[in-house]
């Protein structure tokens, strides 16, 4: 990841990012995974989809649908570690 502040509505992943699927929108656990493709739709609203593998299978994400249910994990890894650091203190 670059030194660029994340936006979730402006990123833009790259095939091989290691990803987190939040599962909390879908009644499940959270799960790691990898973009494993992107399809391009230029003339379409939805600009881009992704193909992401996790652990219970491959799913296909929109660009729209990314900014709420995938997060790079070492965002959310950061995330977690300074909301266990806040609430140990």
């Amino acid at each position: 990841m670059t030194s660029k502040k994340y936006d979730p509505f402006t990123h833009i992943y790259e095939v091989g990012d290691l990803i987190v699927y939040k599962g909390a929108f879908l009644d499940d656990e959270d799960e790691v995974g990898v973009i494993t493709a992107i399809i391009s739709l230029l003339h379409d609203s939805i600009d881009i989809i992704y193909e992401i593998q996790v652990p219970s299978g491959t799913d296909i994400v929109t660009q729209y649908d990314a900014q709420f249910i995938l997060e790079p994990l070492d965002i959310y890894a950061n995330r977690v570690e300074r909301r266990k650091k806040w609430l140990t203190e």
